[in-house]
């Protein structure tokens, strides 16, 4: 299946994207670890867009893609705190969040019940998540893993990310449907990423100083997030975004992974117990919750 391989791609570059800012990068603030994978990637999605044949636009495209912008720079910039304040480990895992909000962004905006399966998804999300954080259970009772998720602040930070996710996913594909994968990839992304170049400096939250780095390392960085970009959105145009998205939140696992043994990161045995349990939720929600 095309669209598995895609979307398991994805989860792979999303974390090693994550993993490399992190261990690369050392000394952004997190606007600054927002705006500088946006800018490395697009002269790729520029150079990209300039071979593809326009598509025939839905009168529709251009509105869904104004409310997009700011909902998924708003997720990006929360993604990108969790990353830059907190271990990879706990951080990307809660990603797996998403699919449990999209439950009640489904209820809210589309009237959908979640069935025996998305309920049960999401109760090995919580599970999981409780696992992941089981290493600090001594210094808080029972309930300390569940504590650490509010104390850490690179964790709130992701579960805001999750939760916005649930709202971008759905307006992305609508935007992929109305347009065409590689089309909106470029126009969406290099949109995006030109958007933070402006506002974030002149807000005074990131400096233009963060983006003279060494070539090599940029281009590295850009080309992670240009190929990520390209395999979500085909995989995003070849099946529901539910089960996209929740082959994707293998990306948890893949975090935890580069978090021991790229990042050096402690405790790996509960963390990733603890993600492949959130994995599952996530996946029994995308496969078989309606």
């Amino acid at each position: 299946m095309l669209w598995f391989s895609l979307s398991f791609l994805t989860a792979a570059l999303s974390a090693t994207e994550a993993a490399y800012l992190k261990r690369t990068f050392r000394g952004l603030n997190p606007f600054e670890a927002a705006l500088l994978p946006s800018v490395f990637s697009i002269p790729l999605f520029a150079v990209l867009l300039l071979f593809l044949d326009s598509p025939v636009l839905d009168p529709n495209y251009w509105p869904t893609f104004a409310l997009l912008l700011p909902i998924n720079i708003t997720g990006s910039l929360f993604y990108f705190r969790g990353i830059n304040l907190s271990p990879l480990s706990l951080t990307l895992p809660y990603l797996a969040f998403t699919p449990a909000f999209a439950l009640g962004t489904g209820y809210l905006i589309l009237g959908e019940v979640p069935n025996l399966w998305g309920s049960s998804g999401v109760l090995l999300i919580v599970l999981g998540s409780y696992i992941l954080n089981l290493e600090s259970k001594h210094s808080g009772g029972w309930l300390a893993p569940f504590k650490v998720i509010t104390a850490e602040p690179g964790t709130r930070a992701m579960l805001g990310a999750a939760f916005v996710f649930a709202f971008s996913a759905v307006l992305g594909k609508k935007g992929i449907i109305e347009s065409d994968p590689l089309f909106f990839a470029c126009t969406f992304f290099i949109a995006q990423g030109l958007t933070m170049l402006i506002v974030l400096p002149l807000m005074g939250k990131a400096r233009l100083s963060a983006l003279k780095v060494a070539p090599g390392r940029g281009l590295t960085m850009g080309l992670l997030v240009f190929v990520h970009i390209l395999c979500h959105c085909l995989a995003m145009s070849l099946v529901k975004a539910a089960y996209m998205i929740a082959v994707k939140r293998l990306n948890a696992v893949f975090g935890v992974l580069l978090g021991g043994l790229w990042l050096g990161e402690s405790g790996m045995n509960a963390k990733l117990a603890g993600a492949s349990l959130m994995f599952a939720g996530a996946a029994v929600i995308g496969l078989l919750g309606q």
